[in-house]
């Protein structure tokens, strides 16, 4: 019994040097290898978001004096791009999450130029395969962004596409692409989130950047339609012949929330004397509830609130290139635009001289 228990404990042992000796990492990610001229050096694994461009030290290593380092990330990586760097050095990978063992060796100079020797990323392979001609002068932005459509996985899309991206129509309709493949492929990752919100951004200043010129000090307020918590329909055209505040605001906004008790007071001063609010929620999707919960606790008497609940893509908050919230205009009695982002203290006196 004694022999057979030995036995088994040392078969257990070999399994484990075995493992340790092919470089595997039993719960996370090992990104692995030597750099002939870094001895005795740090290195560093980063995760890098291309949106933003704000970068994670994740772990940190040394290169022992043959170069040689080992970096074990204990959970594994997620799909997403990640540099390894040794100061100003670097090499990028990108990941698609089912990578066990990384294996990243050359020179210094290799990793700036894209030629370093990679093992275990296939994506990491073909960026930096491409980021060397691109070093080289082999190949320009054109290139790349032909490259970025080619690429099999959206990830690389992704970062390819940002190279040099400027936000022409043209690279907005080729990202939205990607957004939509990084979608089906990577639901759930940040870099999905944050992609899809930088087009809608973009889009949303490009929309406010068209329509200013349409909406203004002294033009005539485009008239809105939309329906309220209970489904009827409300014109903003309707209230003509009154002083109208038209004030974009969500449940969800805490400055706009914040701001709802100065607007309410003046309502109430000035109600009977011809002026009303058109409140226009930006709540999201599914928040009717939300809107309705928020009406009610802020005691916002009037009978103007309307949503098509589209959140940023709201019809009316497009048409009026709105950006942020609050955001409010001031109309006069015959529809024209005489205020806009009247907040605090500045509110009422307007409203009093409009009146």
């Amino acid at each position: 019994m004694y022999k057979r228990i030995n036995y088994l404990f040392i078969v257990s042992c070999l399994a484990v040097l075995l493992s340790n000796c092919a470089g595997t990492t039993a719960k996370g990610t090992l990104v692995k290898g030597k750099f002939k001229d870094a001895s005795d050096l740090r290195i560093f694994l980063d995760k890098i978001s291309v949106v933003n461009k704000k970068v994670e030290i994740l772990k940190q290593g040394e290169i022992n004096g043959s170069g040689k380092y080992s970096i074990d990330s204990e959970t594994p990586l997620e799909a997403g791009i990640y540099r390894l760097r040794v100061g100003s050095h670097n090499t990028t990978l990108v990941l698609n999450g089912t990578e066990k063992v990384i294996d990243v060796s050359g020179s210094l100079l290799d990793m700036d130029n894209g030629m370093c020797t990679i093992t275990g990323s296939p994506l990491s392979v073909s960026v930096n395969k491409i980021a060397g001609d691109m070093f080289n002068h082999r190949i320009g932005l054109a290139e790349i962004k032909q490259e970025a459509k080619k690429a099999e996985d959206p990830m690389v899309s992704m970062f390819l596409s940002m190279a040099g991206f400027s936000g022409t129509k043209e690279e907005i309709e080729d990202m939205k692409e990607v957004v939509t493949k990084m979608r089906s492929k990577y639901p759930k990752s940040v870099y999905t989130t944050d992609l899809d919100n930088m087009i809608a951004s973009i889009e949303r200043s490009k929309l406010a950047d068209e329509t200013a010129a349409g909406i203004g000090q002294g033009k005539e307020a485009p008239n809105i339609s939309m329906p309220n918590p209970d489904g009827k329909v409300i014109e903003l055209k309707s209230l003509r012949g009154k002083v109208v505040l038209l004030d974009f605001w969500a449940s969800w906004c805490g400055p706009c929330r914040r701001e709802n008790p100065n607007v309410v007071r003046v309502y109430n001063k000035y109600k009977d004397k011809g002026f009303t609010v058109y409140s226009v929620s930006l709540d999201r999707p599914g928040g009717l509830d939300n809107w309705k919960q928020a009406i009610a606790a802020d005691g916002l008497i009037w009978p103007n609130h309307v949503s098509d609940l589209q959140h940023w893509n709201s019809a009316a908050g497009r048409m009026y290139g709105i950006q942020s919230i609050p955001s409010s205009f001031l109309l006069d009695r015959d529809g024209k635009i005489i205020g806009q982002n009247l907040r605090g203290e500045q509110l009422e006196p307007a409203v009093q001289k409009a009146l």
